[in-house]
């Protein structure tokens, strides 16, 4: 039994999710900085979608070591973390958050 997840459900999901993620914090050599999320979008493959969350540290802002990013409520409060190892040379970085759904059977 093939099962199909309905891009209207992807939609609503991504939508939910967006609208508690307000900022991506990220710290930089050791100074948290809050950025905005910039975009939001589903990814559909055959059997694994994901939902994806894009954040960006401008240049004059993602100079030096990023160390630490996550995704936060409008309280600022943790809802997705990574530990990340990022050195930039005064160039912008886009961050990704993927939130991954693997859809299959189980008799």
């Amino acid at each position: 039994m093939a099962v199909k997840i309905e891009p209207t459900l992807w939609a609503y999901m991504r939508d939910r999710i967006s609208a508690k993620i307000s900022n991506a914090i990220v710290t930089v050599n050791g100074v948290k900085q809050m950025i905005p999320i910039v975009e939001t979008k589903h990814v559909t493959g055959e059997h694994i979608t994901s939902i994806q969350v894009y954040a960006y540290l401008d240049e004059a802002n993602a100079i030096g070591t990023i160390t630490e990013a996550y995704l936060a409520d409008i309280e600022g409060n943790a809802l997705m973390t990574s530990d990340i190892q990022i050195t930039s040379a005064g160039t912008g970085v886009l961050l990704l958050f993927e939130i991954t759904f693997k859809v299959e059977v189980r008799t």
